[in-house]
């Protein structure tokens, strides 16, 4: 399974995020046919669903990608439309293909997340590394945390 990692392309967003609008973005987007830029929900989502709706009914007809709330970075399906990417390059957003498995320096991705520790839980799957009672002891309790070496997309919404 390969892991992408996102560090070099996380780090580029933060540094040209000063006059960054999602909300602007979003609605540029809303504007093309059928799309939908929104959160899926009232919780702290860091990340925009980019999708094409029913607007009658509201429901989801496809997924196409994610939008960050705080920095200029799109995650984009393969199955996103051209009009959909152009927008976003136009407006000066990076994009970045989605992909199952990524990784990113812990630094930066604390930037992108939120109330979540990190702890690199390899020690429990690779019989190399040695074992950690400690952290073991933190996942145990249900500590809620990310392994920033080896974490889905979904993990940071």
């Amino acid at each position: 399974m390969k892991i992408k990692d996102v560090s070099l392309i996380f780090k580029k967003a933060m540094l040209i995020s000063k006059e960054y609008n999602p909300n602007l973005i979003s609605k540029d987007l809303e504007k093309l046919t059928n799309i939908w830029c929104r959160l899926d929900d009232d919780t702290n989502l860091n990340w925009y669903s980019i999708t094409k709706v029913d607007k009658e009914f509201f429901y989801v007809i496809e997924d196409y990608g994610y939008l960050s709330r705080k920095f200029p970075i799109s995650i984009l399906m393969k199955n996103c439309p051209k009009n959909i990417r152009n927008l976003l390059y136009k407006n000066g957003i990076l994009c970045e293909n989605y992909c199952e498995r990524y990784s990113c320096e812990e630094e930066i991705l604390k930037n992108y997340v939120d109330h979540v520790s990190f702890i690199d839980d390899s020690f429990l799957y690779d019989e190399n590394i040695p074992f950690n009672q400690d952290l073991f002891l933190k996942i145990d309790e249900g500590i809620n945390y990310i392994n920033p070496n080896n974490f889905l997309f979904e993990d940071i919404l």
